[in-house]
């Protein structure tokens, strides 16, 4: 999710306040949804989802592997490595935003950034946090993790996270940007390649209302709305005319102002101030929703039959958004597991509409399946099944949006 709000900074006193009072809430006992839920926020990872209820708390069902759940069960609805209805996590109270990204998640609460699962490349961000260790997928010895939430080590208030692939950022009061974790292709925007489990500050000086991290590469928007990029630029992910890699943020050309930006796995998506929708990079199947299956350098409109649009979610080979006067989902790209929502299997290359009424306040693309918040705080979820991530009580996959379970 991504804000463009600023907030003020907090007393030193104040934060450390806040700590104390989330480390009580992240010992409080878990369990399945006894009730009707219904949520604010949702955030669509690889195999797994989270979600913040209405009564502030956090759930996550999926694939509970690496502690990207934030919790370990064999109990009743996760059996073996898959949880095929919401779990509420930790109490979860107080987290106030949510981005989920491949084995790890991130969130905000007081304006303390908290990260946890898998944490091989230091995505936590927190080199002095005590980590559990969980076993690595085929095999081997076993690797950091956190099953709770950690804090990340930034030491100032801060406005928005994001989780990506391997890394974390955030945005702290006054603009500044810090990323942490896996840096191969220069994704952290510190100018290096070494990975890091301590935030460090994004080269340039710029002022960031929002950033969200991708695959491998990392965009953000500035206090003037212009749009910025970094990492890799395979396909020409980063929008800035070329496919060079870049260490550093480099502008998204087109001088256009954004609401909103969000990196996807090889391509990425935003808002402009007009209502219109943009999105660059890799087309194979469709993903940029402009007819073509061309990679673009550079924005290029995505072909809405309505408009405005509200919000948009750049997924791993898929996109949506939600856009028109009934604030209907609308979705294109690889559909194959029918992460389009559209009751079909097939790819699209132009945006088709998810077959359920609005209005919805939020979408979420993840690798292979999609879920959206409806204005009345139900959660509905389609597309790839095979861990639980939709949430609806079985392992099969559905082609249209389905309710997530109470």
């Amino acid at each position: 999710m991504h804000f463009r709000t600023r907030m003020s900074a907090l007393p030193a006193l104040a934060l450390l306040a806040g700590l104390a009072l989330l480390a009580g809430c992240w010992s409080d006992a878990i369990g399945p949804a006894d009730g009707p839920l219904r949520f604010t926020t949702v955030a669509a990872g690889d195999q797994h989802t989270c979600a913040i209820s209405t009564a502030v708390e956090t759930w996550c069902w999926g694939r509970e592997a690496q502690a990207r759940l934030g919790f370990a069960s064999d109990a009743p609805p996760c059996v073996g490595d898959a949880c095929v209805e919401p779990v509420r996590s930790f109490g979860g109270q107080g987290l106030e935003a949510l981005s989920a990204g491949t084995s790890h998640n991130c969130a905000v609460a007081d304006r303390v950034a908290y990260c946890w699962g898998w944490g091989r490349w230091g995505q936590i961000g927190n080199a002095g946090q005590a980590y559990d260790h969980c076993d690595p997928i085929g095999g081997g010895l076993p690797q950091p993790c956190s099953v709770e939430p950690a804090p990340v080590a930034l030491g100032f208030p801060v406005v928005q996270v994001t989780a990506a692939a391997d890394q974390g950022c955030a945005v702290v009061a006054g603009g500044s940007a810090y990323c942490w974790g896996q840096n191969h292709l220069g994704q952290l925007g510190n100018g290096g390649t070494s990975p890091t489990s301590v935030p460090i500050a994004v080269t340039g000086g710029l002022a960031f209302e929002a950033i969200s991290a991708g695959f491998s590469h990392t965009c953000g928007l500035t206090d003037d709305g212009a749009a910025w990029c970094w990492g890799s630029n395979d396909a020409g992910r980063l929008g800035d005319g070329g496919t060079a890699d870049s260490r550093v943020p480099v502008p998204v050309i087109g001088d256009m102002r954004w609401r909103q930006i969000d990196a996807g796995d090889t391509h990425t998506c935003g808002i402009a101030e007009d209502g219109l929708a943009y999105c660059w990079g890799e087309a194979r199947g469709g993903r940029l929703g402009n007819g073509a299956d061309t990679a673009a350098v550079g924005p290029v409109l995505v072909r809405l039959s309505v408009g405005p649009v509200w919000h948009i979610s750049a997924g791993d080979s898929h996109s949506c958004a939600i856009a028109g006067a009934a604030h209907e989902v609308h979705c294109w790209g690889y559909g194959f597991a029918g992460q389009l929502g559209n009751n079909r299997g097939s790819n699209r290359a132009f945006p088709d509409r998810a077959q359920v009424d609005g209005p919805f306040v939020e979408v979420s693309a993840g690798k292979v399946h999609t879920c959206a918040v409806h204005e009345d705080g139900r959660l509905f979820c389609w597309g790839s099944n095979e861990h639980g991530q939709l949430g609806i009580g079985t392992l099969v996959n559905q082609p249209v949006p389905t309710p997530v379970a109470h």
